[in-house]
């Protein structure tokens, strides 16, 4: 009996561990590398490659030809944004009226987690010249919350379809339309230029067609990336966080899926490189002294369009300026509106 159990302990008996030799540790790391490897380049492909739907980015139009009917529109966004409690009383809709159709009108959109108040001054000078002014709100922006989750949900399509509903309104104010914006408000623009026959001037300031940190070769894939990684918030400064200094009408960060969605508006303005704009005139301003943008784009689209035989007047803004990438808004620090402004004014308000 003593002989049996030995035997079944013995059968039973769990090996005993050994430690893995180097050459069989280097194995594994090597594989775990490569697989690793092999993930990231998998991934970019993906980015690269990502279905980013610009079909959906057609937006319709539907001009109001009325003074009137247009007037009326126009005062009841006005009164629609006064009436929201959510949002900041500083980030109304704008609608600067010379209560009567004038010769020109100009449409302005502001730029990434800014309200329409960023444009006040400036649109003083347009509106002091005889035009009539719209400054739109990008849709999920104002807010008095200046940490809500709300802008991470901005899609293109919605922002798009937001300021065409502005352009349309415009149309009934007077004769000819302009529509200016800052930044991802460019982004806006370029594409409406190529939509609508009905603007005049399709003014782009300091368009974010792509980062400065991503080379221009990889701004599809870029774009693909940030559509597809979970939606992280990036805080402007992240050390003074809520204590950020400059416009209290600015939220303290941004989401990074948004940014792909305006990424989707670049894609969709080289998606058809050989199409002309439609917009009579498109004016590229950019800045030579700009951190956050990558210009070589904007030269690129420039190229584009002449190339097509658009009407298009470009100006960079020189380095030794100084001027910043919001270079509209008197209250961020180190503003010098007291340069951008005139070159802005007289780049725009010629023939």
């Amino acid at each position: 009996m003593n002989a049996t159990k030995k035997t079944a302990s013995k059968k039973f008996k769990l090996p005993r561990w050994r430690r893995p030799s180097w050459k069989q540790i280097r194995h594994l790391i090597y594989a775990l590398l490569l697989g690793i490897l092999a993930y990231i380049i998998l991934s970019l492909i993906y980015f690269q490659f990502r279905p980013l739907n610009l079909g959906y980015l057609n937006v319709p139009s539907g001009p109001v030809k009325d003074f009137a009917e247009a007037d009326r529109r126009a005062k009841l966004l006005v009164a629609a944004d006064e009436k929201n409690p959510d949002l900041n009383p500083d980030c109304h809709y704008r609608y600067l009226s010379q209560n009567k159709p004038v010769e020109r009108v100009l449409v302005i959109r502001h730029g990434l987690t800014n309200c329409p108040r960023q444009f006040d001054k400036l649109a003083d000078e347009y509106y002091k010249a005889g035009y009539a002014v719209l400054i739109t709100r990008i849709p999920k922006h104002g807010l008095r919350d200046r940490t809500s989750l709300e802008p991470a949900k901005l899609s293109a399509e919605e922002t798009m379809i937001d300021l065409n509903r502005s352009l349309d309104i415009a149309q009934g104010l007077g004769k000819k339309v302009d529509v200016m914006g800052l930044s991802v408000g460019g982004n806006e623009v370029a594409l409406a230029a190529y939509q609508r026959g009905d603007i005049d001037q399709a003014i782009m300031i300091n368009s974010l067609f792509s980062p400065k940190a991503v080379p221009t070769s990889l701004t599809r894939m870029a774009t693909g990336g940030l559509l597809t990684i979970p939606n992280i918030f990036i805080w402007w400064d992240s050390k003074a966080k809520t204590e950020l200094t400059g416009p209290t009408s600015v939220y303290y960060g941004f989401f990074t899926r948004p940014v792909g969605e305006y990424l989707r508006l670049t894609a969709a303005l080289q998606d058809k490189p050989r199409d002309k704009p439609k917009a009579r005139k498109l004016v590229m301003i950019t800045n030579d002294n700009d951190g956050a943008v990558n210009n070589n784009v904007a030269d690129g689209f420039i190229s584009q369009w002449r190339k097509t035989g658009a009407n298009v007047v470009d100006y960079r803004f020189p380095k030794s300026d100084g001027l910043n990438h919001d270079l509209i808004d008197p209250l961020q620090p180190d503003a010098n509106t007291v340069i951008s402004y005139p070159k802005i004014l007289e780049l725009t308000t010629q023939p």
